[in-house]
């Protein structure tokens, strides 16, 4: 199997199995986190190579893309840096990712190391909260000319601006909740062969 990230490297080891397989760089060895005590000793893990989302578009023709949707376990963020290019190019229009317990270490240490079935302490600040964060995705992406909202059943809550409030970091604030929730991305300018029928040709799905 292949992923994406930040970089591209001929091989980079796998954390966790099956569904919570991830290359997230928050996951400590000799983590005691039921989702991965019973990953395979680190000279036995699977190699999985790595490519830039943005060398990978350029590299098969891709044209402007309609919807990027990211789901890493935890590696969204990085995934996104290596799609930086089509984000400043202006090629994506929407794009969703998620919030998970592996996307720092803070998040991993409330959510995926705690003792479940126990009552959590409350949260105890001792710092900034470990980046990435959800404030921290918003404010990166707003660099780059797009709006993040939360994804709910019924509405998009918004989270830019004004719209902004410390409770939608659920990951910190709220403990007894699963760390795990969609946000969705909109572009402020539409790539030129969605807007507008020209440009380069096609859109693409990734």
């Amino acid at each position: 199997r292949a992923a994406v990230s930040n970089e591209t490297r001929a091989a980079v080891p796998l954390r966790g199995l099956e569904n919570q397989a991830s290359l997230s760089p928050h996951i400590p060895e000799g983590t005691t986190s039921p989702d991965y005590v019973r990953e395979p000793a680190p000279g036995d893990r699977e190699m999985a190579p790595t490519l830039r989302l943005d060398i990978f578009a350029n590299e098969y023709g891709l044209g402007d893309v309609l919807l990027m949707k990211i789901d890493t376990e935890g590696h969204d963020f990085e995934a996104l840096q290596g799609a930086e290019g089509l984000l400043r190019e202006r090629r994506v229009a929407a794009l969703t990712f998620e919030i998970a317990g592996q996307m720092n270490s803070d998040f991993f240490r409330i959510h995926k190391e705690r003792h479940f079935g126990h009552p959590l302490p409350p949260r105890q600040r001792r710092g900034p909260l470990a980046e990435p964060n959800l404030r921290f995705m918003v404010r990166w992406l707003g660099d780059r000319g797009f709006d993040s909202f939360l994804l709910g059943s019924r509405s998009l809550v918004p989270l830019v601006g004004i719209w902004w409030d410390t409770s939608y970091e659920v990951c910190a604030e709220r403990r007894d909740l699963p760390c795990w929730y969609d946000v969705l991305a909109l572009t402020r300018a539409l790539p030129d062969s969605i807007g507008s029928g020209g440009g380069r040709s096609g859109g693409s799905d990734v």
